[in-house]
């Protein structure tokens, strides 16, 4: 129980957030895919632990209802 203490505690003072503004700039309430990927050096493990998307606001600056913006399968 140390042990995952200790490595939950070295986890919560190594994370970053990261942001970033889309090249699409339409206001359609689609759904955007985002991927992450990390490059470590030398032997550290690296995880980026992220969300696969997000939908995009429309021209009311309001998300989509549930219905219409339906996440396509296989994202």
């Amino acid at each position: 129980m140390k042990g995952i203490a200790a490595q939950i505690a070295k986890d919560l003072r190594t994370q970053f957030i990261v942001s970033y503004y889309p090249t699409n700039e339409n206001r359609d309430g689609t759904y955007r895919s985002v991927r992450v990927t990390v490059s470590p050096k030398g032997t550290r493990k690296l995880v980026a632990r992220t969300r696969q998307g997000y939908f995009a606001r429309d021209n009311k600056g309001q998300l989509p209802t549930p219905a219409a913006g339906k996440k396509p399968k296989g994202n």
